[in-house]
C-alpha cells in the first residue's frame, strides 16, 4: 500500500484539547484532515451544531474527561472518539481507541489506520 503521508483524507476531525497542543491538530491538517477544534467546554455544542464532523480526537489530558465523552456520547452515539495521551497508562471509558503518541507525526497515521478497521 502507497505510504500513509501521500494519502489525502476528506474526513472532518473534532479536535478536543484544554491545552496549547497545536502541533497534534496542525500534523492532522498536513496529513488531509479537515480539524476543528474545541476547549472542553465548547466541544459539546460545536458537535451538536456541526453535522459534518466524522471522528472526535480528544486530547486524555483533558479535564472531566469521562464526563466529556459521555456527552459526546449522548449527542452523537456514531461517531468514533479516540485518545490521543503520551501515558501508556491512561484510560476511559466508551471510547473507541487510544493513541500512545510521543511524537505528533505520529498521530495522522495512527488514526487513519484506525479508522478503516472494520467494525466489529
Amino acid at each position: 500500500p502507497p505510504p500513509v503521508a501521500n494519502v489525502m483524507f476528506k474526513d472532518t476531525i473534532l479536535w478536543v484539547s484544554d491545552t496549547q497542543q497545536n502541533s497534534v491538530a496542525a500534523r492532522l491538517e498536513s496529513a488531509g484532515f479537515t480539524v476543528l477544534s474545541a476547549r472542553v467546554r465548547e466541544a459539546l455544542a460545536v458537535l451538536f451544531v456541526n453535522r459534518s464532523i466524522d471522528v472526535v480526537v480528544v486530547n486524555a489530558g483533558s479535564s472531566a474527561l469521562d464526563t466529556l465523552i459521555r456527552g459526546l456520547r449522548a449527542i452523537r452515539p456514531d461517531i468514533p472518539i479516540f485518545l490521543v495521551t503520551s501515558d501508556p497508562n491512561t484510560t476511559a471509558s466508551s471510547i473507541d481507541g487510544c493513541f500512545v503518541v510521543t511524537d505528533p507525526a505520529l498521530i495522522a497515521p495512527q488514526l487513519h489506520a484506525a479508522m478503516l478497521k472494520p467494525a466489529v
